[in-house]
């Protein structure tokens, strides 16, 4: 009992919970619980709870960003949380689209995707990683996740980036007759 340190003292009832902060991102907490009643002003300590763990999970990466290297190669990075071991990269990605009518391309993409519809890169200890054999003119998208062992941490928002060319313009036909 000698070994912890008064986290929280909450007063009343049978059931409570309690928020601690201050906590070490990958560092693991024991805690234990001790009911205790005030007699007389002064508080008498009941037996501890057993012991459970808990640890604090690093904060999602920030400022993640593409950089293309070659037009089948780019390069994403991030800036580390802290107490991380390692960080999952995964990527999703879909080709641009002519859009005739403003002689333009566009995206099919969604505003948000999930990270169970993108594909695991790689996992590393690293804040970039560089991702060949890209198709050019995709647009791809990123998502790191950090993780401590045994679990992992929360998710970035997708990062962006277009592989260097484009698909080819469709070509007009020569002549086009039809019948109605």
């Amino acid at each position: 009992e000698n070994d912890f340190t008064l986290a929280a003292d909450v007063d009343g009832g049978s059931t409570f919970s309690t928020v601690l902060n201050n906590m070490t991102p990958g560092v693991e907490m024991e805690i234990r619980v001790c009911a205790y009643r005030t007699v007389a002003g002064k508080k008498i300590p009941g037996k501890f709870s057993g012991i459970v763990t808990a640890m604090a999970m690093p904060v999602a990466p920030t400022n993640v960003t593409t950089s293309l290297v070659d037009e089948k190669t780019l390069t994403v990075s991030w800036t580390g949380s802290k107490g991380a071991d390692g960080y999952d990269l995964y990527m999703w990605y879909e080709p641009k689209v002519y859009e005739e009518p403003t002689g333009g391309y566009m995206s099919l993409s969604r505003a948000e995707i999930a990270l169970e519809d993108m594909t695991f890169v790689v996992s590393t200890a690293e804040t970039s990683h560089t991702v060949t054999g890209l198709v050019p003119g995709y647009l791809y998208y990123f998502r790191v996740v950090p993780f401590v062992e045994g679990a992992d941490g929360p998710v970035t928002g997708p990062a962006s980036a277009t592989s260097a060319g484009n698909f080819p313009r469709p070509k007009k036909p020569a002549t086009f007759t039809g019948t109605a």
